[in-house]
């Protein structure tokens, strides 16, 4: 019988460290500068500085929360995220002034991180870490990411949410859908802007989307006409609307009077409102040729044709996530109080709120029943967890649903601050975002010049044309050899799944000097106007 070894067999850990180091490289070793500079920049001295007043504003709900007194959502402050991380910072590092910090800090981290990873994809090497050193040293980013506001976590969200449309558009699997469903809710528990960033993006999209479908051909041509008188129709009678609705909200505030009790606050007494029927009608019939345009373009181009755009369903998802928290735009159109959760107001914005709910489930479910409910779930269990306070105030399920945007909307006339309309054209963009702005600016020029110079020949264009079309009607027959589901009649996902699964080049300088332009006037035309909101111009310049 042989000697057995008593040397032990090497464990999982020990064969770690037995793994060779790959070689440096000077893209690792500049990458590992930029990460080490961002962790030393954000954390050196972190709880030196003392508190501003807007700090103390998020310090003293956190340290109440952290200390078991509960936390009450209160739209002024902004979302419920901010408060919880804090509340765990607290839990971890003990409350001092540099804990209340660390949560900014470290998502300013993660973004320098997540910049130079997941945009290497599409800026290339040298501009992933570009773009991760400007966040860097960005003068905003940087200031943010040491300050106790809620400005980083929406930068990062923003960063994120933009990958996560071009890694969709380019690839369309289902997994980047639930990401999107988990980052867009996080950004709207961060704050208001979340909304913003929601909206500019569904433009985007719809513009992309109606310039892909434009190239394809009609099943029935005839609904064209049709089409397009309904829909400019539907345009031209809710825009009506919302002009005549606004003129009458200004004459009804002309008529304010302002009466004061002895020992109560000023109370803001409205004059009587005129009959707004007419902006009702108007949108009531804009939204029925809206209705009728969407039936002769599903009826023209047929729904298989519709969906196969990554466009749309990223719209779809938006839209369907989004549609029940808009309720206070309704609301307010109404002419209710979406903050008076008491009596009949409160009955009447949960019908709103019912009304939207049920009708972003219904789109939810004719489009992709499984990917919605699953992003759904995602969604809205991240929404409920937090606007609760992990269920301990159930209170903020309606200040969530319809406080956090309709406070927000009635602030706008208020236009807190009083700065002018050019404070981030002329003041804070060319005073500490200059390089920001100077490498977008050429980024356009290049990106102009390259397209006129790249431009293709009418022959080249419908020849791309017809070859798009080839390829979907080589989908279309795959499609029809596939396995069909008994019940539903359609192809098996498993089939759907692999005929669709193209690569397609997204457009990412578009959507990087769109989001730039556009978070700009954005921002420019919101009644607040406050210097941390330029964190959220700057981003898509940074990247750009």
């Amino acid at each position: 019988m042989s000697e057995q070894s008593s040397t032990p067999a090497p464990n999982r850990f020990e064969r770690i460290l037995d793994r060779p180091l790959p070689r440096l490289n000077a893209e690792t070793v500049i990458f590992c500068v930029i990460l080490l500079l961002a962790i030393f920049s954000r954390f050196y001295l972190l709880g030196d500085r003392v508190m501003s007043h807007d700090e103390i504003n998020h310090v003293v709900p956190a340290w109440n929360f952290y200390e078991g007194r509960g936390y009450t959502h209160d739209p002024m402050t902004h979302g419920p995220l901010q408060f919880h991380l804090m509340a765990l910072s607290y839990s971890l590092f003990g409350d001092t002034d540099a804990a209340s910090r660390v949560p900014d800090a470290v998502f300013s981290v993660l973004t320098v991180l997540f910049v130079m990873l997941a945009y290497r994809r599409y800026l290339g090497r040298t501009g992933a870490l570009v773009a991760g050193a400007l966040f860097l040293i960005s003068p905003l980013m940087l200031f943010y990411g040491r300050y106790t506001r809620n400005e980083v976590y929406g930068a990062f969200f923003a960063v994120a949410m933009l990958y996560l449309t071009l890694r969709y558009l380019e690839e369309g699997q289902n997994r980047h859908l639930l990401w999107m469903a988990a980052v867009t809710v996080l950004s709207i528990t961060d704050k208001a802007t979340g909304y913003i960033f929601t909206a500019e993006l569904m433009i985007f999209l719809a513009v992309v989307f109606m310039w892909r479908i434009s190239r394809r051909r009609w099943v029935k041509p005839g609904l064209i006409t049709p089409f397009v008188i309904l829909l400019v129709a539907a345009l031209g009678l809710v825009l009506g609307g919302v002009l005549v609705h606004s003129s009458l909200s200004a004459v009804a505030a002309a008529g304010t009077t302002t009466i004061s009790a002895a020992e109560a606050p000023t109370v803001e007494v409205p004059a009587a409102q005129p009959n707004a029927w007419m902006a009702y009608l108007l949108v009531g019939l804009g939204l029925a040729a809206l209705a009728g345009a969407a039936v002769c373009f599903v009826r023209g181009l047929t729904w298989r044709v519709i969906t196969r755009e990554r466009s749309f369903d990223l719209i779809m998802l938006l839209g369907t996530l989004i549609l029940p928290l808009l309720a206070s735009f309704v609301i307010r159109f109404m002419g209710w109080n979406p903050l008076d959760y008491s009596g009949v107001n409160l009955m009447r914005s949960l019908a709103v709120l019912g009304v939207l709910a049920i009708g972003a489930g219904a789109l939810g479910m004719v489009w992709k029943p499984r990917v919605w409910l699953y992003s759904a779930g995602i969604f809205y269990a991240i929404f409920f967890i937090l606007y609760t306070s992990l269920f301990t105030n159930s209170g903020g399920v309606l200040s969530g649903l319809l406080g956090q945007l309709g406070y927000w909307l009635e602030q706008q006339g208020v236009a807190r601050g009083g700065q002018p309309w050019y404070v981030y054209v002329f003041v804070e963009l060319p005073m500490y975002e200059y390089l920001a702005v100077i490498g977008t600016l050429l980024t356009a020029i290049w990106g102009l010049v390259t397209a006129l110079r790249n431009r293709p020949t009418k022959a080249e264009e419908a020849g791309a044309v017809l070859s798009e079309a080839a390829v979907e009607e080589e989908i279309d027959a795959q499609l029809s050899e596939a396995e069909i589901d008994k019940e539903s009649g359609l192809p098996l996902p498993e089939a759907e799944v692999a005929a669709e699964q193209t690569i397609q080049r997204p457009p990412v300088l578009g959507l990087l000097l769109y989001w730039s332009a556009i978070s700009l006037v954005a921002f420019t035309l919101a009644g607040e106007k406050m210097g941390w909101l330029t964190v959220h111009i700057i981003v898509g310049m940074l990247l750009a």
